[in-house]
């Protein structure tokens, strides 16, 4: 478990889901323990949003040192790149009022949550977080060998841009177990072909049975290849989030002091 002395860290973790905007936050203190859980809903991302939290809970917790914010987009220096909300690279840093004193790291929400996951078990050394909401592209979050992937102008994981051979619009897919199962099916064997992960853990609310993917996979992939594919699927991200958050705000820190 990631340590982080003399720091208490605030995570905001925004989740997206097809009918509804969840941002969860936590505090964590110099050990772990978690001081502060809560969670308000919304029907959009709003940056405003964002800011009242931290209005809210830095004057309840002056010594918070840290603020770590996980949210669906591009993420790049700040930079968040989510235009069907709004976002068309907002700076978040330049953008947050001058009164914050506290450390600021934003980071993308899959790539949170396949850190929290990894960092929950011990089975798995390289392992692909596949996220596949109704109605939205999906993303990915991918572990290999223990660390997190995140590529030039962190691309890595973007897979809305695979060039893949889709029988409909991605939108229109997303929006049915039918076309859920394709867009999953296709991902999967994308990424398979290139880092071969020992798991492909998966969000997918429309696909309530792993057994459907693994006989799709058979389409593509010798028999041989398919019995020991493993597929977890979780539907807990505010967890798994929130802990990926606070991992990746104890590492950007100790990049910062090296």
């Amino acid at each position: 478990m990631a340590i982080h002395p003399n720091a208490k860290i605030l995570c905001i973790a925004i989740i997206r889901t097809s009918d509804r905007v969840e941002l969860a936050y936590r505090v964590y203190d110099e050990n772990n323990n978690i001081v502060l859980d809560d969670v308000i809903i919304k029907n959009v991302i709003y940056v405003d949003d964002i800011y009242d939290i931290l209005n809210v809970v830095t004057t309840k917790f002056l010594d918070i040192s840290v603020v770590g914010i996980s949210m669906p987009g591009i993420i790049n220096k700040g930079n968040v790149f989510l235009p069907q909300e709004g976002f068309e690279n907002f700076d978040l840093y330049k953008n947050l009022p001058k009164s914050y004193h506290q450390k600021i790291f934003v980071d993308n929400d899959v790539n949170s949550i396949a850190v929290g996951y990894y960092a929950s078990q011990d089975k798995y050394q390289s392992l692909t977080y596949l996220f596949q909401p109704q109605g939205f592209a999906g993303g990915v979050g991918i572990i290999f060998n223990g660390q997190l992937m995140k590529g030039r102008k962190n691309l890595a994981g973007e897979v809305k841009y695979l060039p893949l051979s889709l029988s409909d619009k991605l939108e229109l897919l997303s929006q049915t177990p039918e076309g859920a199962l394709e867009l999953v099916t296709k991902t999967i064997v994308a990424i398979n072909c290139i880092n071969g992960p020992e798991a492909f853990v998966l969000t997918c609310p429309l696909l309530l049975n792993s057994n459907e993917i693994i006989n799709e996979l058979k389409k593509y992939f010798p028999a041989c290849y398919i019995p020991d594919l493993e597929i977890v699927k979780v539907d807990d991200l505010k967890e798994y989030m929130l802990l990926g958050q606070m991992i990746l705000c104890v590492q950007s820190l100790n990049e910062k002091s090296e």
